[in-house]
């Protein structure tokens, strides 16, 4: 604490209720001087004055919000968006406005096959808030019922898919983030898919379904 009063103990009662509000706030510690000066004058005050100081103290912090709550629910709204992006030769085009649902990293069968890698790293944006365009034909795959995959047809890069029945479309992320940049916090990965069929153990921290969400059973690490 930045501050050397030496007062009553109800002063300091007060004294640090209004210090607290302040440091989680991360407000430099000069305004608190303020504070000094107040409580310094409320010990000359009426007994009902003071009485009525600390009420009114302590009913302003049960009234305003956590700063953590209000942290996470900022965290977790979406955030609306714009990106662009291009396949490998640039004959196929990818632009984004509006707010990402989700983002994941696949670890199932068909998403290695046919990336190539040991996982595909994806974002999942509403239909309409997607366009792709192309300067030639594009190659697609039906890979299930629900869900048909899209490749540029002169380089072969995976560009999008369609999950048309739900009005999603994923994108790999490999298409949104260029090179040598990080990837923004919004398109970061919140969870793994389908990490019983892994070819590679991955240490981080975040959630490892065994299948889908929908199922909801998560990995239990060996």
């Amino acid at each position: 604490m930045c501050m050397r009063v030496r007062h009553s103990l109800s002063c300091r009662v007060v004294l640090l209720s209004s210090v607290s509000c302040i440091s989680v706030a991360s407000v430099p510690c000069r305004p608190a001087v303020v504070h000094s000066r107040a409580c310094r004058s409320l010990i000359h005050s009426p007994a009902s004055q003071r009485r009525r100081f600390i009420m009114a103290s302590s009913s302003a912090r049960r009234d305003s919000p956590s700063p953590s709550l209000a942290a996470s629910a900022s965290a977790s709204a979406p955030i609306a968006g714009e990106y662009q992006g291009t396949c490998y030769c640039g004959k196929t085009r990818v632009s984004v406005k509006g707010a990402v649902k989700s983002a994941s990293i696949c670890h199932c069968n068909t998403c290695r096959k046919l990336s190539g890698a040991p996982f595909l790293a994806q974002a999942l944006f509403s239909a309409d808030d997607v366009e792709v365009s192309s300067d030639i034909q594009m190659a697609s795959t039906q890979t299930s019922k629900a869900v048909t995959r899209y490749r540029c047809g002169a380089c072969g890069s995976p560009t999008h898919a369609s999950l048309a029945t739900f009005g999603l479309t994923a994108l790999p992320l490999s298409i949104l983030v260029k090179e040598s940049t990080r990837c923004p916090e919004e398109l970061r990965p919140q969870l793994h898919l389908h990490y019983d069929s892994r070819v590679l153990d991955v240490n981080d921290q975040l959630p490892k379904y065994r299948k889908s969400v929908r199922h909801g059973e998560l990995h239990e690490d060996d």
